[in-house]
Protein backbone atom coordinates (compact mmCIF):
# COMPACT_ATOMS: atom_id res chain seq x y z
CA UNK A 1 0.00 0.00 0.00
CA UNK A 2 2.92 2.19 0.96
CA UNK A 3 5.03 1.64 -2.19
CA UNK A 4 1.98 2.25 -4.15
CA UNK A 5 1.01 5.28 -2.92
CA UNK A 6 4.64 6.70 -3.44
CA UNK A 7 4.24 5.44 -7.16
CA UNK A 8 1.07 7.48 -7.58
CA UNK A 9 2.98 10.46 -5.80
CA UNK A 10 5.94 10.37 -8.21
CA UNK A 11 3.97 10.32 -11.65
CA UNK A 12 1.99 12.92 -10.31
CA UNK A 13 4.77 15.08 -9.84
CA UNK A 14 6.13 13.97 -13.14
CA UNK A 15 3.11 14.86 -14.72
CA UNK A 16 2.83 18.85 -13.66
CA UNK A 17 6.90 18.89 -14.37
CA UNK A 18 5.89 18.41 -18.04
CA UNK A 19 2.49 20.39 -17.60
CA UNK A 20 4.72 23.35 -16.36
CA UNK A 21 8.64 23.36 -17.54
CA UNK A 22 10.32 26.57 -16.96
CA UNK A 23 13.39 27.81 -18.71
CA UNK A 24 16.30 27.48 -16.10
CA UNK A 25 19.67 28.19 -15.71
CA UNK A 26 22.14 25.77 -16.51
CA UNK A 27 23.60 24.14 -13.76
CA UNK A 28 20.31 24.78 -11.62
CA UNK A 29 18.24 21.81 -12.02
CA UNK A 30 17.94 19.11 -10.04
CA UNK A 31 15.27 16.37 -8.91
CA UNK A 32 12.16 17.27 -7.33
CA UNK A 33 12.84 15.63 -3.49
CA UNK A 34 10.60 15.23 -0.84
CA UNK A 35 12.15 18.82 0.46
CA UNK A 36 10.35 20.59 -2.48
CA UNK A 37 6.45 19.37 -1.29
CA UNK A 38 4.81 22.42 -0.54
CA UNK A 39 2.98 22.82 2.95
CA UNK A 40 0.13 21.30 3.35
CA UNK A 41 -0.66 19.74 0.37
CA UNK A 42 -0.59 16.05 -0.48
CA UNK A 43 2.05 15.02 -2.48
CA UNK A 44 3.62 18.70 -1.89
CA UNK A 45 4.53 20.65 -5.64
CA UNK A 46 8.11 21.29 -7.67
CA UNK A 47 9.91 24.16 -6.11
CA UNK A 48 9.19 27.53 -8.15
CA UNK A 49 11.88 28.04 -10.81
CA UNK A 50 13.59 31.37 -11.35
CA UNK A 51 12.94 31.88 -15.07
CA UNK A 52 15.97 33.40 -17.26
CA UNK A 53 16.14 36.55 -17.21
CA UNK A 54 15.99 38.91 -20.49
CA UNK A 55 19.71 39.00 -22.38
CA UNK A 56 20.17 42.26 -21.87
CA UNK A 57 19.97 42.23 -17.64
CA UNK A 58 21.27 38.96 -17.07
CA UNK A 59 25.54 41.12 -17.25
CA UNK A 60 23.72 43.96 -15.15
CA UNK A 61 22.61 41.76 -12.63
CA UNK A 62 25.69 39.64 -12.39
CA UNK A 63 28.45 41.52 -13.33
CA UNK A 64 30.37 43.83 -11.18
CA UNK A 65 31.24 47.58 -12.36
CA UNK A 66 34.78 46.40 -12.42
CA UNK A 67 34.57 43.30 -14.78
CA UNK A 68 34.39 40.82 -11.56
CA UNK A 69 31.50 38.77 -10.38
CA UNK A 70 29.44 38.32 -7.20
CA UNK A 71 28.27 34.49 -6.08
CA UNK A 72 24.95 35.87 -5.02
CA UNK A 73 24.22 37.85 -8.74
CA UNK A 74 24.47 40.82 -6.52
CA UNK A 75 26.90 44.27 -6.64
CA UNK A 76 28.73 44.25 -3.16
CA UNK A 77 27.10 40.64 -1.70
CA UNK A 78 23.95 39.59 -0.32
CA UNK A 79 23.17 40.66 3.35
CA UNK A 80 23.86 43.87 5.82
CA UNK A 81 27.95 43.68 4.93
CA UNK A 82 26.74 44.01 1.08
CA UNK A 83 24.07 46.38 1.88
CA UNK A 84 26.69 48.37 4.15
CA UNK A 85 29.19 48.02 1.12
CA UNK A 86 26.83 49.76 -1.46
CA UNK A 87 25.40 52.51 1.09
CA UNK A 88 29.04 53.49 1.28
CA UNK A 89 30.50 53.56 -1.97
CA UNK A 90 30.01 56.74 -4.47
CA UNK A 91 28.46 57.08 -7.46
CA UNK A 92 25.98 54.18 -6.50
CA UNK A 93 23.27 55.81 -8.62
CA UNK A 94 24.92 56.19 -11.16
CA UNK A 95 25.77 52.53 -11.60
CA UNK A 96 22.79 51.12 -11.32
CA UNK A 97 21.57 53.38 -13.80
CA UNK A 98 23.85 52.04 -16.13
CA UNK A 99 22.37 48.71 -15.55
CA UNK A 100 19.38 49.96 -17.01
CA UNK A 101 18.09 49.03 -20.48
CA UNK A 102 19.30 51.63 -23.02
CA UNK A 103 15.80 52.52 -24.13
CA UNK A 104 14.99 53.29 -20.27
CA UNK A 105 17.97 55.88 -19.84
CA UNK A 106 16.88 56.91 -23.02
CA UNK A 107 13.33 57.91 -22.30
CA UNK A 108 13.51 61.24 -20.59
CA UNK A 109 15.53 63.33 -22.82
CA UNK A 110 12.95 61.58 -25.71
CA UNK A 111 10.25 62.69 -23.55
CA UNK A 112 11.49 66.54 -23.46
CA UNK A 113 12.44 66.59 -27.00
CA UNK A 114 8.68 65.56 -27.27
CA UNK A 115 7.51 68.04 -25.35
CA UNK A 116 9.43 70.97 -27.33
CA UNK A 117 7.92 69.97 -30.13
CA UNK A 118 4.62 69.63 -29.06
CA UNK A 119 4.93 73.53 -27.65
CA UNK A 120 6.18 74.29 -30.96
CA UNK A 121 2.98 72.60 -32.56
CA UNK A 122 0.87 74.73 -30.13
CA UNK A 123 2.34 78.11 -30.74
CA UNK A 124 2.17 77.61 -34.14
CA UNK A 125 -1.37 76.26 -34.61
CA UNK A 126 -3.06 80.30 -34.05
CA UNK A 127 -0.57 81.43 -37.03
CA UNK A 128 -1.93 78.41 -39.02
CA UNK A 129 -5.55 78.94 -38.15
CA UNK A 130 -5.55 82.96 -39.18
CA UNK A 131 -3.69 81.37 -42.95
CA UNK A 132 -6.36 78.94 -43.08
CA UNK A 133 -9.18 81.66 -42.77
CA UNK A 134 -7.53 83.57 -45.05
CA UNK A 135 -7.48 81.36 -47.90
CA UNK A 136 -11.07 79.99 -47.06
CA UNK A 137 -12.34 83.44 -47.11
CA UNK A 138 -10.16 83.90 -50.71
CA UNK A 139 -11.42 80.64 -52.07
CA UNK A 140 -15.06 82.16 -51.24
CA UNK A 141 -17.23 85.05 -53.45
CA UNK A 142 -16.99 87.70 -50.75
CA UNK A 143 -16.81 90.30 -52.99
CA UNK A 144 -19.04 92.48 -55.52
CA UNK A 145 -18.98 96.00 -57.13
CA UNK A 146 -22.17 97.73 -57.00
CA UNK A 147 -21.28 100.54 -58.56
CA UNK A 148 -20.68 104.05 -58.02
CA UNK A 149 -16.98 103.82 -56.50
CA UNK A 150 -19.21 101.05 -53.92
CA UNK A 151 -18.18 97.31 -53.52
CA UNK A 152 -19.69 94.36 -50.71
CA UNK A 153 -17.89 92.32 -49.29
CA UNK A 154 -17.44 89.42 -46.55
CA UNK A 155 -14.35 89.63 -44.26
CA UNK A 156 -12.34 86.50 -42.91
CA UNK A 157 -13.93 86.72 -39.80
CA UNK A 158 -17.75 86.61 -41.10
CA UNK A 159 -19.12 90.53 -40.82
CA UNK A 160 -20.27 92.53 -43.86
CA UNK A 161 -18.89 96.06 -45.15
CA UNK A 162 -19.37 98.20 -47.86
CA UNK A 163 -16.21 100.23 -48.76
CA UNK A 164 -15.24 102.96 -50.79
CA UNK A 165 -13.29 101.33 -54.15
CA UNK A 166 -11.55 104.81 -54.78
CA UNK A 167 -9.84 104.20 -51.75
CA UNK A 168 -6.14 102.80 -51.52
CA UNK A 169 -5.59 102.36 -48.19
CA UNK A 170 -7.62 99.93 -46.39
CA UNK A 171 -10.20 99.11 -49.17
CA UNK A 172 -7.57 96.65 -51.02
CA UNK A 173 -6.69 94.99 -48.14
CA UNK A 174 -10.44 94.01 -47.43
CA UNK A 175 -11.59 93.34 -50.82
CA UNK A 176 -8.47 90.62 -51.60
CA UNK A 177 -7.99 89.57 -48.05
CA UNK A 178 -10.62 90.29 -46.06
CA UNK A 179 -8.74 91.24 -43.41
CA UNK A 180 -7.15 94.84 -41.78
CA UNK A 181 -4.31 94.36 -39.21
CA UNK A 182 -4.17 90.75 -39.06
CA UNK A 183 -2.17 91.54 -35.14
CA UNK A 184 -4.52 93.88 -34.48
CA UNK A 185 -7.62 91.83 -35.42
CA UNK A 186 -6.64 88.82 -33.62
CA UNK A 187 -5.83 90.91 -30.43
CA UNK A 188 -9.67 92.17 -30.20
CA UNK A 189 -10.92 88.68 -31.03
CA UNK A 190 -9.10 87.48 -27.55
CA UNK A 191 -9.86 90.74 -25.88
CA UNK A 192 -13.45 91.29 -26.21
CA UNK A 193 -15.90 89.47 -24.48
CA UNK A 194 -20.01 89.59 -24.37
CA UNK A 195 -21.49 92.34 -22.29
CA UNK A 196 -18.04 94.70 -22.65
CA UNK A 197 -18.42 98.13 -23.93
CA UNK A 198 -16.28 99.14 -26.71
CA UNK A 199 -15.57 103.38 -27.67
CA UNK A 200 -14.11 103.72 -31.41
CA UNK A 201 -12.22 106.57 -31.46
CA UNK A 202 -11.67 107.13 -35.42
CA UNK A 203 -13.75 104.37 -36.60
CA UNK A 204 -13.25 104.98 -40.78
CA UNK A 205 -15.89 102.68 -42.46
CA UNK A 206 -16.10 100.23 -38.88
CA UNK A 207 -14.26 96.89 -39.81
CA UNK A 208 -12.91 97.05 -35.79
CA UNK A 209 -16.59 98.48 -34.68
CA UNK A 210 -18.45 95.45 -36.72
CA UNK A 211 -15.97 93.31 -35.26
CA UNK A 212 -16.16 94.28 -31.72
CA UNK A 213 -19.95 94.07 -31.94
CA UNK A 214 -19.70 90.78 -32.98
CA UNK A 215 -17.95 89.97 -30.00
CA UNK A 216 -19.39 91.95 -26.95
CA UNK A 217 -22.65 91.05 -28.58
CA UNK A 218 -26.45 92.33 -27.83
CA UNK A 219 -25.92 91.98 -23.96
CA UNK A 220 -22.94 95.14 -24.73
CA UNK A 221 -22.64 98.23 -26.12
CA UNK A 222 -20.67 99.88 -28.80
CA UNK A 223 -19.94 103.64 -29.71
CA UNK A 224 -18.20 104.93 -32.65
CA UNK A 225 -16.68 107.98 -33.83
CA UNK A 226 -15.67 109.11 -37.38
CA UNK A 227 -14.86 112.64 -38.10
CA UNK A 228 -15.18 112.37 -42.34
CA UNK A 229 -18.63 112.79 -43.16
CA UNK A 230 -18.41 110.46 -46.12
CA UNK A 231 -17.00 108.14 -44.41
CA UNK A 232 -19.49 108.00 -41.59
CA UNK A 233 -22.39 107.29 -44.30
CA UNK A 234 -20.88 104.20 -44.91
CA UNK A 235 -19.96 103.38 -40.99
CA UNK A 236 -23.59 103.70 -40.72
CA UNK A 237 -24.47 101.55 -43.20
CA UNK A 238 -22.03 99.04 -42.25
CA UNK A 239 -23.29 99.01 -38.62
CA UNK A 240 -27.24 98.43 -40.54
CA UNK A 241 -26.40 95.50 -42.81
CA UNK A 242 -25.27 93.97 -40.15
CA UNK A 243 -27.99 94.36 -37.76
CA UNK A 244 -26.39 96.20 -34.78
CA UNK A 245 -27.96 99.13 -34.70
CA UNK A 246 -29.80 98.39 -31.72
CA UNK A 247 -26.67 98.21 -29.36
CA UNK A 248 -24.47 100.17 -31.67
CA UNK A 249 -23.94 103.84 -31.39
CA UNK A 250 -22.07 105.84 -34.57
CA UNK A 251 -21.24 109.40 -33.93
CA UNK A 252 -19.84 111.86 -36.54
CA UNK A 253 -17.67 113.90 -34.43
CA UNK A 254 -13.81 114.42 -34.02
CA UNK A 255 -12.75 113.25 -30.44
CA UNK A 256 -10.61 116.00 -29.44
CA UNK A 257 -9.11 117.44 -25.67
CA UNK A 258 -12.60 119.62 -25.76
CA UNK A 259 -15.59 121.12 -27.70
CA UNK A 260 -14.81 123.14 -30.96
CA UNK A 261 -14.41 123.44 -34.58
CA UNK A 262 -11.79 122.31 -36.00
CA UNK A 263 -10.12 121.74 -40.02
CA UNK A 264 -10.06 118.30 -41.23
CA UNK A 265 -8.04 117.36 -44.15
CA UNK A 266 -9.76 114.68 -46.54
CA UNK A 267 -7.41 112.60 -48.65
CA UNK A 268 -8.80 111.90 -51.80
CA UNK A 269 -7.22 108.23 -52.29
CA UNK A 270 -5.82 107.79 -48.92
CA UNK A 271 -9.18 108.18 -46.95
CA UNK A 272 -7.85 106.33 -43.65
CA UNK A 273 -5.14 108.93 -43.43
CA UNK A 274 -7.64 111.41 -43.13
CA UNK A 275 -6.98 113.83 -39.95
CA UNK A 276 -6.80 117.10 -38.35
CA UNK A 277 -3.28 116.93 -38.96
CA UNK A 278 -2.46 119.28 -42.08
CA UNK A 279 0.61 118.19 -44.88
CA UNK A 280 1.52 120.71 -47.09
CA UNK A 281 0.35 121.05 -51.08
CA UNK A 282 3.56 120.01 -52.34
CA UNK A 283 3.70 117.14 -49.91
CA UNK A 284 -0.13 116.51 -51.37
CA UNK A 285 0.31 116.85 -54.84
CA UNK A 286 3.62 113.60 -55.10
CA UNK A 287 0.20 111.03 -53.61
CA UNK A 288 -3.03 112.73 -52.87
CA UNK A 289 -5.30 115.55 -53.30
CA UNK A 290 -6.68 116.93 -50.47
CA UNK A 291 -9.70 118.80 -49.19
CA UNK A 292 -9.92 120.90 -46.41
CA UNK A 293 -13.75 120.82 -44.04
CA UNK A 294 -14.70 121.92 -41.30
CA UNK A 295 -15.45 119.44 -38.72
CA UNK A 296 -17.15 119.29 -34.66
CA UNK A 297 -14.83 118.19 -32.08
CA UNK A 298 -15.71 116.90 -28.49
CA UNK A 299 -13.90 115.73 -25.70
CA UNK A 300 -15.11 111.68 -24.70
CA UNK A 301 -15.31 113.28 -21.11
CA UNK A 302 -18.16 115.82 -22.15
CA UNK A 303 -19.38 112.84 -23.94
CA UNK A 304 -19.84 110.14 -21.54
CA UNK A 305 -20.79 112.99 -19.55
CA UNK A 306 -24.11 113.31 -21.28
CA UNK A 307 -24.15 110.17 -22.05
CA UNK A 308 -22.98 107.96 -19.66
CA UNK A 309 -20.91 104.56 -20.08
CA UNK A 310 -18.21 102.31 -18.40
CA UNK A 311 -15.96 101.89 -21.11
CA UNK A 312 -14.08 97.92 -20.73
CA UNK A 313 -12.05 98.78 -24.20
CA UNK A 314 -10.91 101.85 -26.10
CA UNK A 315 -9.35 102.10 -29.49
CA UNK A 316 -7.63 105.20 -30.47
CA UNK A 317 -6.34 105.43 -34.29
CA UNK A 318 -6.68 109.64 -34.89
CA UNK A 319 -3.62 110.13 -37.22
CA UNK A 320 -1.52 111.48 -34.58
CA UNK A 321 -4.04 113.48 -32.99
CA UNK A 322 -3.82 110.55 -29.77
CA UNK A 323 -2.34 113.37 -27.55
CA UNK A 324 -5.39 115.65 -27.58
CA UNK A 325 -7.93 112.59 -27.40
CA UNK A 326 -5.84 111.27 -23.68
CA UNK A 327 -6.29 114.79 -22.27
CA UNK A 328 -9.92 114.87 -23.30
CA UNK A 329 -10.74 111.97 -21.43
CA UNK A 330 -8.53 112.49 -18.14
CA UNK A 331 -11.83 111.77 -15.89
CA UNK A 332 -13.10 108.88 -17.98
CA UNK A 333 -9.58 107.14 -17.78
CA UNK A 334 -9.59 107.50 -13.96
CA UNK A 335 -13.13 106.28 -13.13
CA UNK A 336 -11.98 103.39 -15.08
CA UNK A 337 -8.92 102.01 -13.61
CA UNK A 338 -9.25 98.47 -15.29
CA UNK A 339 -10.10 100.20 -18.82
CA UNK A 340 -7.74 99.00 -21.88
CA UNK A 341 -7.21 100.95 -24.61
CA UNK A 342 -5.53 99.84 -27.95
CA UNK A 343 -3.52 102.77 -29.66
CA UNK A 344 -1.64 103.69 -32.94
CA UNK A 345 1.80 104.69 -32.03
CA UNK A 346 3.11 106.90 -35.23
CA UNK A 347 6.00 109.42 -34.69
CA UNK A 348 5.87 111.02 -37.84
CA UNK A 349 2.33 111.67 -37.57
CA UNK A 350 2.23 113.33 -34.19
CA UNK A 351 4.66 115.66 -34.88
CA UNK A 352 2.40 116.14 -38.70
CA UNK A 353 0.01 117.28 -36.21
CA UNK A 354 1.97 119.77 -33.98
CA UNK A 355 2.51 117.45 -31.11
CA UNK A 356 5.25 116.02 -29.22
CA UNK A 357 5.57 112.02 -29.26
CA UNK A 358 7.80 112.56 -26.31
CA UNK A 359 4.51 114.94 -24.90
CA UNK A 360 2.04 111.37 -25.55
CA UNK A 361 4.73 109.61 -23.78
CA UNK A 362 4.59 111.12 -20.36
CA UNK A 363 0.31 112.07 -20.58
CA UNK A 364 0.37 108.35 -20.81
CA UNK A 365 3.02 107.46 -17.98
CA UNK A 366 1.34 110.43 -15.57
CA UNK A 367 -2.48 108.10 -16.15
CA UNK A 368 -0.83 105.43 -15.29
CA UNK A 369 -0.45 102.96 -17.50
CA UNK A 370 1.96 100.31 -18.85
CA UNK A 371 2.66 99.27 -22.41
CA UNK A 372 2.52 96.46 -24.62
CA UNK A 373 3.78 95.94 -28.12
CA UNK A 374 0.58 94.18 -30.53
CA UNK A 375 2.89 92.94 -32.99
CA UNK A 376 6.10 91.42 -30.57
CA UNK A 377 3.29 89.42 -29.03
CA UNK A 378 2.27 91.93 -26.05
CA UNK A 379 5.98 92.38 -25.47
CA UNK A 380 6.56 95.21 -22.87
CA UNK A 381 7.80 98.24 -23.20
CA UNK A 382 9.45 101.42 -21.29
CA UNK A 383 8.70 104.80 -22.08
CA UNK A 384 12.44 105.25 -23.29
CA UNK A 385 12.12 102.18 -25.20
CA UNK A 386 8.71 103.29 -26.80
CA UNK A 387 10.63 106.51 -27.73
CA UNK A 388 12.79 104.99 -30.23
CA UNK A 389 10.03 102.63 -31.83
CA UNK A 390 8.98 104.93 -34.85
CA UNK A 391 5.49 103.21 -35.55
CA UNK A 392 3.48 99.98 -34.07
CA UNK A 393 0.41 99.44 -32.53
CA UNK A 394 0.60 99.39 -28.63
CA UNK A 395 -2.00 98.36 -25.38
CA UNK A 396 -1.95 100.55 -22.79
CA UNK A 397 -3.39 98.61 -19.26
CA UNK A 398 -2.58 99.42 -15.52
CA UNK A 399 -0.79 96.87 -12.98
Amino acid sequence: MTSSSARRRRHAVHRRGRRQRLPVRAGRRRRAGAGDRAPGRLGGAPRAVRPALPRDLRGAVHRRADGGRHPGGVRGGGGRRGRDARAGRGGGLTVRLSRLPRYIVRLPRALLEQRRELRAVAEAIPRLEARIETLQHANTTSRVYVGNDRAWLRTAWGGKLIVDTTDLLMSPWLLLDGVWEPDVTEWFKATLKPGMTFIDVGANVGYFTVLAAFLVGRPGRVIAFEAMPSTYELLVKNVIVNWMETFTTAENLAVYSDTRRLKFYVRKFYHGNSSLASISHEEGRLYDDIEEIDVQARSLDEYLCEKPAKPDVIKVDVEGAELQVFRGARRTLAENPDVIVMCEWSQDQIRTAQDDPAELAKELREQGFKVYRIDTGMQPLSYEELLEVPYCNIVLKRA
